[in-house]
């Protein structure tokens, strides 16, 4: 099929504070208009420890329970490797070692969850 993607790359309107300040009309508005097409948008913070789940649940909810769900992934060693990388040369310099980095990079991103309400925030990224 054919599939037009989102003119944001992450949109993130499912399962986040967006849901409730961008409307659904506008959500749409983000793709372009083809009949035929299926729609796209790469959000990785959906598969944030459980906001899969109220992701899935919102985008059946708005969408209809008719809706298909597609995610794709990375190849995991090379997505952890790459997420040390980035965060230990823009956050976490004095992280030892990949778990430590990865440790500290997801204790950051609870707290700031949690004081947002807990649900995912792109702020928390």
């Amino acid at each position: 099929p054919r599939v037009g993607a989102s003119a944001v790359k992450e949109p993130a309107y499912f399962g986040s504070s967006n849901a409730t300040t961008l409307s659904l009309r506008a959500y749409l508005a983000l793709f372009p208009a083809c009949e035929a097409c299926a729609r796209g948008e790469a959000t990785p913070s959906y598969a944030w420890r459980n906001s899969a789940p109220a992701a899935a649940l919102a985008a059946s909810q708005l969408l209809g329970r008719a809706v298909r769900l597609l995610m794709l992934v990375r190849e995991p060693v090379e997505r952890a490797a790459s997420h040390y990388s980035y965060f230990r040369r823009r956050r976490f310099s004095a992280a030892r070692n990949l778990s430590s980095a990865l440790t500290a990079a997801l204790d950051e991103f609870s707290l700031c969850a949690a004081q947002l309400g807990g649900l995912w925030d792109r702020r928390c990224t």
